[in-house]
């Protein structure tokens, strides 16, 4: 009896030394096969990277692409420019044909402008993070980014370059902050989707052709420290239904509203008038439907 019981304590104690040794072989084979994974995914994480500053050689920016399709830009101080020119002087920018990778941009802070044509083109791009620290965004630096629905340009952005989101025809809102003075020629042009637009008080320039063909948009609120509203300014706007022309107005380019045929323009002073009949859009001013507002 002594016997087998001995012999059962010692079954038991070579079973529990047995199970425990699984259990760590186990576990620590979970623990390195975790550890491989992420190895392995930190591995084929990144898909490019590289500079793009426009300080000396360019090392005070640089940019990383996941396979996330996140593309994050770092550093300090400016961004180099591009150019997409069709005239046989194109310098696209490094991560340019992994464009129709990126889903998201993230521009750290410490980036101070956007450069020109940094992200053209990128339909699939749909989210974007600027930082406080940008002032600029340069000329088509969203060129035609179809798949963009909102974005938010934060104060001490104090220009809008031309072109910069020509054609982002799923935008359907933007904000521009009181930091902004100068909005580029065309640079909504062809946002479709583009409901409603305030140009703060900040702003004392707005380019030809700006809000072009944005053919949702139903409601402008100006700057009151605008004196010119640029020839085409927002001509094909066909469903926009009321312009406030602030006192400060003293010209108006030719086709500024062309094609506005549900327009209302609300004007703050009498004397305009006169130089809105002779120039907005070559039309009568019966036909424009404009309101004074005394």
């Amino acid at each position: 009896m002594g016997k087998n019981l001995t012999r059962i304590v010692m079954l038991c104690g070579l079973l529990a030394v047995l199970l425990s040794a699984t259990a760590w072989a186990v576990v620590s084979s979970a623990t390195l096969a975790t550890d491989t994974d992420r190895v392995a995914e930190l591995a084929a994480a990144i898909v490019g990277s590289g500079n793009c500053g426009a300080t000396g050689d360019g090392t005070n920016l640089t940019w990383t692409l996941n396979s996330d399709g996140v593309l994050t830009i770092s550093g300090t101080g400016r961004m180099k420019d591009y150019n997409m020119s069709d005239f046989g002087t194109a310098s696209p920018t490094p991560w340019y044909t992994h464009r129709l990778q990126v889903s998201s941009i993230i521009i750290n802070y410490g980036v101070t402008n956007i450069g020109n044509y940094a992200f053209y083109y990128f339909s699939e791009l749909k989210s974007v993070s600027i930082p406080q620290s940008l002032t600029v965004l340069g000329n088509s630096s969203f060129y035609r980014c179809t798949s963009l629905e909102n974005i938010f340009i934060p104060s001490g952005v104090t220009q809008i370059g031309s072109s910069a989101f020509y054609e982002c025809s799923n935008l359907t809102s933007i904000r521009i902050p009181d930091s902004v003075t100068q909005i580029g020629s065309t640079s909504f042009s062809g946002c479709t989707n583009l409901t409603n637009i305030t140009i703060p008080d900040g702003v004392l320039q707005i380019g030809m052709y700006a809000f072009n063909n944005c053919t949702s948009l139903t409601r402008v609120v100006l700057s009151t420290a605008l004196a010119n509203i640029a020839e085409g300014t927002f001509s094909g706007c066909n469903n926009l239904t009321s312009v406030t022309i602030p006192v400060g107005v003293v010209n108006i380019g030719e086709f500024a509203f062309h094609k506005c045929e549900k327009l209302t323009v609300m004007i703050r002073s009498l004397p305009r008038i006169s130089i809105l009949k002779a120039k907005c859009q070559r039309r009568p001013l019966n036909n424009f439907g404009l309101i004074p507002l005394l």
